[in-house]
């Protein structure tokens, strides 16, 4: 019983110390929309990021990024979404 007890403060204390202040600093990052340069056409873009998923891939170190909305959005939807290289963490 004391290993788990052992066990479960070393996981609070890691996910308080690492995990959480890593998720919410990149969530901070990403919760507002950030300006790109559009790869199709080479002209400015605003895009918005999903900021949950972007903190909590990064809170465990995949950093991935997930685009949520853009300003050249509904008629350029079907893009790569290759700009988001430009936003890496």
């Amino acid at each position: 019983m004391d290993t788990l007890v052992a066990l479960g403060a070393i996981t609070a204390i890691g996910i308080s110390y690492v995990l959480l202040p890593v998720g919410l600093s990149v969530f901070a990052d990403f919760k507002k929309p950030k300006e790109v340069i559009c790869p199709d056409n080479g002209e400015p873009a605003q895009v918005t990021v999903d900021a949950t998923y972007a903190a909590m891939t990064s809170a465990v170190g995949m950093n991935r990024l997930r685009m949520d909305g853009c300003s050249r959005w509904p008629e350029r939807s079907a893009c790569n979404r290759s700009c988001l290289s430009q936003l890496a963490h």
